[in-house]
């Protein structure tokens, strides 16, 4: 530490240089403390990025800058910096809240398509039971059918018979409720398929006009240059006749 050292004679060359040590060495610490503040109270660099390349640049080309967004022209230099910031800030976040409007649209489609494909499989397996209930139904039929047309060698008896019915014939309790279950599986997955076609067209609509509001003003910026060039052609194509026939007209008043 610098306060531990034997204070030299006053009056030294040793002394005057020890003193400035300790002076540069209590200030330096203070000195690194108030550039971490200036540092640390910034924006970063990103906030301060686009107006450093923008005041380095001349009054014609901010002009340019502002006329290539749509902006006003008139001001100083100040102004248009400030104008062509503010106009990048908005688009950044105009670009930001599009990003995530796609961004739950696209999660709420897949959410409707994992419900979507739940409920088909739900139906499909409501389905897949109900075909076995039906099968061993037929199966039940076509034993009955066959019992009755076979001639037993003894009669059965009514609790015999009783017992063969109750054990061939099946709950039409329990297959109602299953037809019930599919019935609104089915109307579910259709109500799904419904809300799932409705996103996709809303998304698909949105897109488009987006397209269209997009490719709008570049189009017709591109016929305006298009038309401006054709113009400009023509003109010069009318001057450089004009300039000609005006030699020929001088040359043949000297020949004259």
């Amino acid at each position: 530490m610098i306060h531990a050292v034997r204070p030299l004679v006053r009056g030294t060359a040793r002394s005057s240089l020890w003193s400035r040590c300790a002076t540069l060495a209590m200030r330096r610490p203070a000195r690194f403390v108030r550039l971490l503040h200036v540092e640390d109270a910034g924006a970063g660099p990103e906030m301060h990025e686009a107006p450093a390349i923008y005041q380095g640049m001349s009054v014609k080309l901010l002009k340019d800058e502002c006329r290539s967004r749509g902006l006003r022209v008139s001001g100083k230099k100040l102004d248009l910096v400030n104008r062509i910031v503010d106009f990048e800030r908005t688009q950044s976040l105009q670009h930001a809240g599009q990003d995530n409007e796609h961004e739950s649209h696209q999660r709420h489609i897949d959410e409707t398509h994992e419900l979507l494909r739940d409920a088909r499989e739900h139906a499909e397996k409501i389905d897949a039971e109900l075909r076995l209930l039906e099968v061993a139904a037929e199966k039940a039929e076509q034993d009955a059918a066959g019992e009755n047309t076979a001639q037993p060698a003894t009669p059965l008896t009514e609790a015999q018979r009783a017992t063969s019915s109750a054990e061939t014939t099946l709950p039409p309790s329990h297959v109602e409720i299953l037809k019930s279950q599919l019935s609104e599986t089915k109307s579910y997955v259709d109500s799904l398929e419904a809300k799932y076609e409705q996103v996709n067209n809303q998304i698909a609509a949105r897109e488009t006009a987006e397209e269209q509001t997009n490719s709008g003003p570049n189009s017709s910026t591109q016929e305006d240059k298009s038309q401006s060039q054709n113009s400009v052609g023509y003109a010069l194509v009318a001057l450089g006749g004009a300039l000609g026939l005006g030699w020929i007209f001088q040359r043949s008043e000297k020949r004259t």
